[in-house]
């Protein structure tokens, strides 16, 4: 008969252990009855009579018993997951190397669990955060998005082995970003290094220079733009940046040769191509009116370049106009169209106004206006104005500081837009080495800064600007070389010396052919 050993109860049930009892009931066989159990006889005196010990029908058999469970599963399963050593058994040592701490990163609404290892080995700027914070801490990041922080994780934590990794350019200059606002220097090399190689508009390469001081894209992109046949667009302006454009603007401008007797008809086409959508925002104003409202702003050049509007046109002067003109206006008018008709061939209309008296009189006492200020007079007034002043303003090759603060920025870039356009070359008349003499010579401001903000990322292994970044780009854009997916690798153009890169004594002679390969140094890059 299968029997329980009976509890000592003189101890005041000290020794009574439920899990021997439970081990107990379980090792009896299951379809034995409960009469053949023996059950300890429990002093209710003692200490240990608030045990409750269910009441057993003597024929149920031990299957139905209801065993109490005095731990929660999650705790047995605690108590699992953790290996324990053996008394016997040594306390194992820590490697130094494959021991990782790990840290939770909060990026907008997503959580990122990772080693701290890369993120203490690239940069201070996490020792710092690491410090302060308790196991567990979740460390904040609000100067990042979750797609930047994903790139750059890729690139510290790759998923798969043996495989090369392969970004886009959103996600390299993602990785740039985060880089260079955290300071981490290598990969943030390696980031300028795989991005000098891609296709990157002008426009945007000169914008992320300047956004993450990296100081050689600026000259060879400025060099580009200045060289270039295309004019500067609006859109690129405000990437670039009005006040840097403006200077590129000038420097074109310089390189380029207008004729020197320009089309007025073709001069005022191109510029109302150009001025489109502010002068359609203009409601059109009869000349009559015009006339009145110049004789009102006391302007000049207005008056009179609305009598020549009036005596040049083939259509007669209507009642309309009479009444706004008033009769004697409306006289000294007609007369000056009759001397126009009469010696059309020889007499310019301006001096067939000038005959009257009055009206020369008239025009006498206005005061002339430059320009410029008829631009800014007749803006948001008359589309008819404003055409013929842009069209006159755009004839000047320079503009002062005032003027462009009259004008606005935006408006003297849309002026040498249309002197481009009016320019007898279809492109400028500088080789690229004149365009890389004259930017080194007048970005000089611009140029050294960028190199100041961009010394506080130089790292030991950073390479000197003559070496070769900005030189590297524009033989690749020279070569018309297609963009390099470079191998996962910390080495790049900016920080590895010219020693380790190997001799490149056949640059030159390649671009002089203008082969569509690799100069020698980039020998071993897979292209794409």
């Amino acid at each position: 008969m299968s029997s329980l050993t009976p509890i000592d109860t003189r101890d005041n049930l000290a020794s009574f252990d439920m899990w021997d009892f439970v081990a107990g009931v379980q090792a009896t066989n299951l379809n034995t009855p409960t009469s053949d159990i023996d059950i300890p006889n429990l002093n209710s005196n003692t200490p240990g009579s608030d045990i409750d010990i269910p009441d057993l029908n003597l024929n149920t058999p031990v299957s139905d018993i209801d065993t109490p469970n005095l731990f929660s599963d999650a705790e047995l399963a605690k108590d699992a997951s953790v290996p324990k050593l053996s008394e016997d058994e040594p306390e194992p040592a820590v490697d130094v190397d494959y021991y990782m701490d790990t840290v939770i990163f909060k990026v907008e609404d997503t959580l990122y669990k990772v080693a701290k290892y890369h993120f203490l080995r690239s940069t201070d700027f996490f020792a710092q955060k690491f410090a302060l914070c308790m196991d567990n801490d979740i460390v904040y990041l609000s100067d990042a998005t979750k797609d930047e922080f994903r790139a750059l994780l890729r690139l510290m934590y790759p998923l798969s082995i043996g495989l090369v990794q392969i970004f886009s350019t959103e996600e390299w200059v993602a990785i740039l970003k985060l880089s260079t606002q955290w300071k981490m220097l290598e990969i943030r090399n390696m980031a300028i290094h795989h991005l000098t190689l891609a296709t990157i508009p002008v426009a945007d390469r000169i914008a992320f220079a300047q956004k993450y001081d990296v100081s050689n894209w600026l000259r060879s992109a400025l060099i580009t733009l200045v060289h270039r046949n295309e004019s500067i667009s609006i859109d690129e302006a405000e990437k670039i940046g009005l006040e840097l454009s403006l200077k590129i603007c000038r420097m074109r401008d310089s390189s380029r040769i207008l004729p020197d007797a320009l089309d007025n008809a073709q001069l005022r086409s191109i510029t109302g191509a150009e001025f489109q959508k502010e002068l359609q925002l203009l409601p059109p104003l009869p000349a009559a009116q015009r006339v009145v409202r110049a004789v009102q702003w006391g302007a000049l050049e207005l008056l009179r370049d609305t009598y020549v509007e009036l005596v040049e046109r083939p259509d007669l002067i209507t009642d309309e106009e009479v009444t706004t003109l008033g009769w004697e206006t409306t006289a000294r008018i007609s007369r000056a169209r009759e001397r126009r008709l009469k010696q059309l061939s020889t007499t310019p209309i301006i001096d067939a106004i000038l005959a009257d008296r009055q009206l020369q009189s008239q025009l006498g006492e206005m005061t002339s206006l430059s320009p410029v200020q008829r631009v800014v007079m007749s803006r948001n007034n008359v589309a008819e104005w404003l055409l013929n002043s842009l069209a006159e303003t755009a004839q000047q090759r320079d503009f002062s500081i005032e003027e462009v603060n009259n004008l606005g920025t935006e408006t003297v870039i849309r002026l040498y837009r249309v002197r481009e356009a009016m320019s007898a070359t279809c492109g400028g008349t500088w080789t690229r080495a004149d365009c890389r003499m004259e930017v080194s010579a007048g970005f000089v401001t611009e140029l050294r800064m960028a190199q100041v903000k961009a010394k506080q990322y130089r790292g030991t292994g950073e390479m000197k600007e003559e070496d070769a970044p900005g030189n590297f780009a524009e033989q690749i854009q020279e070569s018309e070389v297609a963009p390099a997916i470079l191998p996962h690798s910390t080495l790049s153009i900016e920080e590895t010396p010219a020693s380790a890169r190997g001799p490149c004594p056949s640059a030159k002679n390649s671009h002089k052919k203008k082969k569509k390969t690799l100069p020698p140094c980039l020998n071993g890059y897979r292209l794409l």
